[in-house]
């Protein structure tokens, strides 16, 4: 079975308007529990804005988290997938654009966001489960070989007597 993207999407993704703080951005993160989180522009979806931006765009710079609003310093070179497209894209497109998060799309409407951690993971226990597979068959296949080689030797006297015979 293939691997979807639309078994993975995170639909209850944090969001904030471009307006707020970082300060507050970092209280939601810190909240919900999250990575990262959507900022939008009067409900439309402007940017992301993750914890690398809080590190590399806010506190490496020295700025004060209460006084820079979210929207100057988030992500806005977003990329995307389609709700239906496979774990294999979704990994092509993360490792071609540096990221670790996609955001996931039905047509033009935004469904959520997908995570590498989450699609390794999927991947993972695939290739887990296909080892089992082909594992467990090649373990059959020895068996029967053992089988068969052990009647041969069981039944060499009576093949060795019937050679003699010709």
């Amino acid at each position: 079975m293939a691997c979807r993207i639309e078994r993975l999407i995170c639909e209850s993704v944090a969001s904030l308007e471009e307006q707020a703080s970082v300060q507050r951005a970092a209280q939601v993160m810190a909240e919900r529990g999250v990575g990262a989180l959507v900022v939008t522009r009067d409900g439309d979806l402007v940017g992301l804005f993750t914890e690398r931006d809080l590190l590399m765009r806010v506190v490496g710079p020295g700025y004060e988290p209460k006084r820079v609003k979210v929207g100057t310093v988030c992500s806005r070179d977003l990329v995307g997938i389609a709700y239906d497209g496979s774990c294999q894209e979704a990994i092509q497109k993360m490792h071609s654009s540096g990221c670790w998060r996609l955001l996931v799309y039905d047509n033009n409407e935004f469904l959520g966001l997908v995570r590498l951690p989450d699609v390794a993971k999927v991947m993972a226990e695939g290739r887990s489960l296909n080892n089992l597979i082909l594992n467990s068959f090649a373990a059959v296949t020895l068996m029967v070989a053992f089988g068969v080689i052990a009647m041969m030797v069981y039944r060499l006297p009576e093949m060795l007597e019937l050679i003699a015979r010709l």
